[in-house]
């Protein structure tokens, strides 16, 4: 195994494991060579029937943002989660107002993208962009 290992580290109730102390702990690519995951690294997301069905890869995000609906008079603060060129997966606390159609704004750089809800779970949404052919 690349890297330096601390032997006998007894982690909580008092396992005992081997921990690497640079490359990946997980012992795959995708890490930071500092044994942390690299949270921003593309993930392929793979459907149960073990073929995936998005036509562009999504990229971790965690960005604020606002669903802006009902002819722009009312809007929710969320988060962004994911985002590709077709859509994004958005955490918000209350998924159950929100409307099948409404705007997804950006305020860092200031740009509005028109979503439609193509998915619901208990606290996020995911979405695709009716602005992408």
């Amino acid at each position: 195994m690349p890297g330096r290992e601390l032997k006998g580290y007894h982690g909580p109730g008092g396992k005992s494991f081997r921990m690497m102390l640079s490359g990946s702990p997980f012992g795959h690519a995708g890490s930071l060579g500092t044994g942390m995951m690299n949270v921003y690294a593309p993930r392929p997301h793979v459907a149960p029937g073990g073929v995936e069905r998005r036509r562009a890869q999504r990229h971790r995000v965690l960005q604020k943002a606002y669903i802006i609906f009902n002819n722009r008079r009312s809007t929710l603060t969320c988060r962004v989660r994911d985002v590709s060129t077709y859509g994004a997966r958005i955490k918000l606390a209350d998924v159950a107002i929100v409307p099948r159609q409404f705007i997804l704004y950006f305020p860092m750089d200031a740009r509005e993208r028109p979503c439609e809800m193509v998915w619901r779970g208990l606290d996020q949404i995911g979405v695709r962009f009716l602005d992408v052919a």
